[in-house]
């Protein structure tokens, strides 16, 4: 294996950027948003291991009178009178942009290694929420590789601990980017092909947004569309409608800058009101449908990717233990191609790898006696990665150099030119482990190295 980070298309990092002009929209967008508060709130709905029948979604429409309704419909409909205009002159070019931090942090590390060596030259902006969460040697490392460390904390008056719900925080770097065309990317999520290949699909340059669905249809209250001046009554349509996944979201900021403002409204209230609103409680609570349910609120274009998503498993429990979802290549030729025309082209290419169940770091993998990683996780608890947890999942897997993924599972789905997408995974692992001067741990660098060569064949080489 050769080394899984390089630039050699010398992609210039989104250093210098004018943060004046950027946040010129943050205080009259904050005001509309503290004028517009809605006095109301509903409570997290607890964890549901199953998917709700539609006779408990139903039940859920008395969480709410016609009188609450109302007035949450007039406080939206004054917020949208309220939104800012577009801040011209702020946002330029086109990127990636990834919100890190925390141990989500070690997850960016292998996910950006993956979107290099798809061989992606778009420039990248890393965010965290602030100085606490800097790792100063590792924003120096992915500066030389054309990416670039943003703090929120530069752009906002926010404190980690004001924030209810980190989940809140994607739409706000979203808005803050310096990208006038992003690819937002999560952390955990890992490019197989390049992204910036998105950006010249039609339905992209036609609408102007792309977003992928999840595995399961909406579950939200049923006075929703309602609210957001969707529909003049309760509405049961979104029910038979696939709801969203917001690990990979394409957005052209200056067509679609009143619904990210109208998103960041519905993330801003989103862990007391509008988080609830949309889920019961079953997987996916948080941001992931406020994307599109501003776009819908607005009746602005978009495409929804006809494709479903695929699971790769976990080797050896096919069927059972899902390792993550692979996102399928948008298909249509136009926004308006049905899902039966896609159906019949049969074309079923994965494009993103979002490791919605076993995060692939070294560090999860491999450190031994690691500590902490502050905020994340208990500081007061020993960090066990799978290798040092006889009872983890991987641990019989990693001892006996077995792979993580069911190949049948993966391989069908990737593209010729994507190869085995977890030999990249492992690759992109192994700089970190063995070649990063922020990441690097020697003892997890040795087995590292010891199981990608017995369990795929491949050895490595140290020239950068």
């Amino acid at each position: 294996c050769s080394n899984a980070r390089f630039n050699p298309h010398n992609v210039q990092a989104p250093v210098d950027v004018d943060t004046k002009t950027i946040t010129s929209f943050w205080p009259p967008l904050k005001k509309a948003m503290s004028d517009h508060k809605p006095e109301f709130s509903l409570e997290h709905p607890p964890w549901r291991m199953m998917f709700p029948s539609e006779h408990d979604i139903k039940d859920r429409t008395n969480l709410l009178s016609y009188e609450d309704a109302t007035y949450l419909r007039e406080k939206h409909a004054a917020f949208v009178t309220d939104i800012p205009a577009y801040p011209k002159n702020a946002f330029k070019g086109k990127g990636v942009v990834m919100l890190a931090g925390g141990r989500y942090s070690e997850f960016a590390a292998t996910s950006l290694g993956m979107l290099r060596e798809s061989g992606s030259t778009l420039p990248v902006e890393v965010w965290r929420r602030d100085e606490r969460e800097e790792k100063h040697e590792w924003c120096d490392e992915i500066e030389a590789e054309g990416m670039a460390c943003r703090r929120l904390s530069d752009y906002m008056d926010t404190d980690i601990l004001e924030i209810e719900d980190g989940k809140e925080m994607k739409v706000l770097v979203m808005l803050f980017s310096s990208f006038e065309e992003i690819i937002f990317i999560d952390a955990d999520n890992m490019a197989l092909q390049p992204p910036e290949l998105l950006f010249e699909q039609e339905v992209y340059k036609e609408t102007g947004a792309i977003i992928w669905p999840d595995f399961w249809t909406y579950d939200n209250i049923d006075w929703l569309d309602y609210i957001v001046g969707a529909s003049d009554e309760p509405s049961e349509k979104l029910w038979k409608l696939k709801s969203a996944e917001s690990g990979e979201i394409v957005w052209d900021k200056k067509r679609h800058w009143r619904s990210l403002a109208l998103a960041t409204y519905y993330n801003y209230y989103g862990p007391n009101l509008y988080y609830t609103l949309l889920n019961y409680g079953y997987a996916g609570y948080g941001d992931k449908d406020t994307f599109p349910l501003a776009l819908r609120a607005l009746n602005e274009p978009f495409h929804f990717v006809h494709v479903d998503p695929e699971s790769s498993w976990s080797n050896g429990r096919k069927g059972d233990r899902r390792v993550g979802m692979m996102q399928m290549t948008p298909t249509a030729t136009t926004a308006s191609e049905s899902q039966a025309q896609v159906d019949e082209q049969g074309q079923r290419e994965a494009f993103f790898h979002h490791s919605t169940t076993i995060k692939w770091s070294h560090r999860e993998f491999l450190c031994i006696k690691c500590l902490p990683i502050w905020y994340s996780e208990d500081a007061t608890a020993p960090f066990v990665s799978a290798i040092e947890n006889t009872a983890h999942e991987l641990y019989s897997r990693l001892l006996n150099f077995v792979r993580v993924i069911d190949e049948d599972s993966l391989l069908p789905f990737m593209a010729n030119s994507t190869g085995d997408a977890e030999v990249r995974m492992w690759r992109a692992m192994e700089h970190a482990a063995c070649r990063s001067q922020a990441w690097r741990h020697p003892r997890a660098c040795e087995f590292g190295r010891r199981y990608v060569v017995k369990a795929f064949g491949m050895g490595f080489v140290d020239a950068r």
